[in-house]
């Protein structure tokens, strides 16, 4: 047998896996819907992702798989729909670290974001729950506001080509930095893409510098920025 190549076997152990897997996780995925109240639907998703290592299993390999998307507030709506549009980053919807709950998390990076509405929130509790993240589980922790899910302004790229066909000549960077700058530091899509560069080695160094002070001017705890 050449090899890389796999006897059928071994697709038969694995299909024959994936069914018991499957036994396992559809029932937790249907606790969670069924669960009736806030704190019982936690306790839910906290056995779902348990389940979900026990099997060795990664959903954020598919994070639609766990069924937790019909559950997203609007704000938590738009700001998966930067993660996993533009941003195109690896994260999983109502992560459990210790006693908390990330909106979006990436495990293996130990990075978080959490989508705040206003009314939801008190900055200074949130910045002690943040720290404890970070210095007791070495999780980092970002946020956004419900706005900033909203407002949407062109990226650096599309601002230069909006001049271009404008202009019909390539705008200069310090023309273009006015419109980066609100493009990062206003909208969730622009923290979005500062993560994926500083927290997720994508390698784009674009904007380098405007994207950490994005991260920084995101975060409550103090930790380092950067994987």
């Amino acid at each position: 047998m050449d090899e890389g190549i796999y006897p059928a076997s071994y697709f038969m152990d694995a299909l024959i896996q994936s069914f018991k897997n499957e036994e396992t996780l559809s029932p937790l995925r249907q606790a969670v819907r069924s669960a009736k109240g806030y704190g019982e639907r936690l306790n839910a998703i906290r056995r779902l992702y348990e389940a979900h290592a026990e099997l060795g299993e990664n959903p954020t390999e598919d994070p639609y798989s766990l069924e937790l998307h019909d559950f997203f507030t609007p704000i938590e709506w738009r700001l998966w729909q930067d993660i996993r549009g533009a941003g195109r980053v690896h994260m999983v919807p109502q992560y459990p670290v210790g006693p908390y709950f990330l909106d979006f998390a990436c495990p293996a990076r130990q990075v978080g974001i959490e989508a705040d509405g206003k009314e939801f929130h008190d900055r200074e509790r949130d910045r002690r729950r943040d720290q404890r993240l970070f210095d007791e589980f070495g999780w980092k922790v970002y946020r956004v506001t419900g706005a900033e899910t909203y407002r949407v302004r062109p990226s650096p790229g599309e601002w230069a080509q909006e001049y271009w066909d404008t202009h019909g000549m390539r705008p200069g960077r310090e023309e273009v930095e006015p419109a980066a700058r609100e493009f990062f530091l206003t909208t969730s899509e622009g923290v979005v893409r500062a993560l994926r560069t500083h927290e997720f080695n994508d390698g784009d160094e674009r904007w380098w510098d405007l994207k950490a002070e994005t991260l920084d001017a995101h975060r409550l705890a103090r930790f380092p920025i950067g994987a």
